[in-house]
């Protein structure tokens, strides 16, 4: 699942966030085994606290990408440690480190 600002304040790192996985999960093949399940937070805390209490506890959820931005990020992190599910958070925006590579940490 892919939780992300797609229609905030940050819509365009929430886009490349999206782009990046999709594209991924195409040259890799994987695409046809894992669906990418697209959330959007719209840039708040409160939504993304909601949808990760939602990823939590679906157990059809592998692991959980996002947020784009900090606000709510120690929520979106508890919510999916209670539910065991893996968070896969973005470091930086590709603008600040590499033009074209997203860092992230698990």
């Amino acid at each position: 699942m892919l939780i992300a600002d797609f229609s905030g304040p940050y819509k365009a790192s929430g886009d490349a966030l999206g782009r990046g996985f999709e594209d991924g999960l195409a040259a890799t093949k994987t695409g046809a085994l894992v669906n990418l399940i697209r959330r959007d937070d719209r840039g708040t805390a409160e939504a993304l606290d909601a949808l990760s209490d939602g990823a939590s506890n679906d157990f059809r959820i592998l692991a959980a990408v996002g947020p784009v931005e900090r606000l709510g990020l120690p929520a979106f992190i508890s919510n999916l440690d209670q539910g065991m599910v893996p968070a896969i958070v973005p470091l930086g925006p590709p603008e600040a480190i590499d033009k074209t590579r997203w860092i992230f940490a698990m």
